[in-house]
């Protein structure tokens, strides 16, 4: 199991492969996001929930203020079938989920998708169906976690069936990836989907002025 975190401020990440729990941690300023989750996910369609998790699966954001003691944590767990149960807490206090709860939520959870890369693949076929290749890039282009971007474009790809120009374009946004590995790995696993001489090429070179693509680029 790949575990994947994006840090502004270092924070270690747990990762236990045999349960299939994965925590993400970003700490920015006085600000702490954590994520934690066990199994498969899937979003809803307006993002500001889960729809899906893996039967026996388990999903946590928790967003903390540090040195203000302020704190709001959302939980949601399948059982057996699959059959999700949810709790909001407040200050560490259980409550129902009021609109101050919805609103956060409405802004948490874009974010966390944005950052982890969690599922990912069903949000893209549903971005597609509703607003075709050039929604799912406009998409990616919000993403600026390396990691989850790449797992965006490999989906993208995957799930796509784009044409050449689409392609270019989705290249267009692969070279934009900071990562040197994380750039690499879109074409280590692109290999067997796309044997393409072109494919390298688009991916490390600039376009000269005009916008046509151009000689080969080193990184």
């Amino acid at each position: 199991m790949r575990t994947r975190i994006s840090l502004l401020f270092a924070v270690p990440a747990l990762a236990l492969a045999s349960s299939g729990y994965t925590q993400y941690c970003w700490t920015e300023g006085t600000r702490r996001l954590e994520v934690n989750v066990r199994g498969t996910v899937e979003f809803s369609d307006d993002d500001r929930d889960v729809k899906n998790l893996t039967p026996g699966g388990y999903f946590q954001v928790e967003e903390n203020r540090l040195l203000v003691f302020t704190g709001r944590r959302y939980e949601i767990t399948a059982d057996s079938s699959g059959r999700l149960s949810r709790a909001y807490f407040d200050h560490g206090h259980a409550t129902p989920l009021d609109n101050q709860g919805q609103a956060w939520l409405m802004g948490v959870m874009p974010e966390v998708i944005r950052r982890t890369g969690l599922g990912a693949g069903p949000r893209i076929q549903r971005i597609l169906r509703q607003s075709g290749v050039a929604g799912v890039l406009s998409e990616i282009s919000r993403i600026q976690d390396d990691s989850s971007k790449r797992i965006y474009l490999e989906e993208l790809i995957r799930r796509g069936n784009l044409n050449a120009e689409q392609l270019d374009s989705t290249m267009l946004q692969a070279r934009k990836i900071g990562s040197d590995e994380e750039k690499s790995q879109v074409l280590i696993d692109l290999a067997p989907y796309f044997l393409k001489d072109n494919l390298r090429e688009t991916l490390f070179q600039d376009p000269p002025v005009g916008g046509q693509v151009g000689g080969p680029h080193r990184l």
